[in-house]
């Protein structure tokens, strides 16, 4: 779970970097950007329950976007990746449907995939690959009645096989 001590440093963070956040759709690379202050886009990998209380609360005080990557193979249960891990959020809950859906009226929080058993990309094969990301997809797409286009890719692992695939699907 979430401490007070850790909902403080975050609340503190939000003050420091609340006027240089932007939504990850609307980023400009660094040589696009006139402001002193390079732009920062707030996202948040496994969409664990937890969100609704610690930063929606946060970011709707500070009118900052967020977008959540959604681990689809966990929704609504414990991250199947992290079990007999001994991992701190082990027994969080990844973000119900109906709790997407939720959120899903608040013009600040966009959603992206995150596969759907949050992999290590670059070890598995082609296919593999092309059905993580494609399931995950199709599963959020789905519940949201849209189409997103953003992708987390798990532990920042990847190769040139895994960022071929993502282009493609």
């Amino acid at each position: 779970g979430v401490t007070d001590r850790q909902k403080l440093k975050y609340y503190k963070q939000m003050v420091v970097i609340q006027n240089r956040v932007v939504a990850s759709k609307d980023l400009k690379y660094p040589n696009e950007h006139k402001s002193q202050h390079l732009p920062v886009c707030l996202t948040f990998d496994d969409s664990f329950a937890n969100l609704l209380s610690n930063v929606i609360p946060t970011i709707t005080n500070f009118q900052i976007p967020i977008t959540i990557f959604i681990p689809t193979g966990s929704i609504g249960r414990t991250p199947s990746w992290l079990q007999k891990s001994g991992h701190n959020d082990s027994q969080e809950t990844v973000l119900s449907a109906e709790q997407i859906v939720a959120l899903k009226g608040n013009l600040l929080v966009r959603f992206g995939s995150h596969t759907v058993d949050h992999p290590h990309l670059s070890m598995l094969g082609e296919e593999e690959v092309r059905g993580q990301l494609r399931t995950s997809m199709e599963v959020i797409n789905k519940i949201l009645d849209e189409n997103i286009m953003e992708l987390a890719l798990p532990h920042g692992d990847y190769n040139e096989m895994v960022i071929q695939v993502a282009v493609e699907e």
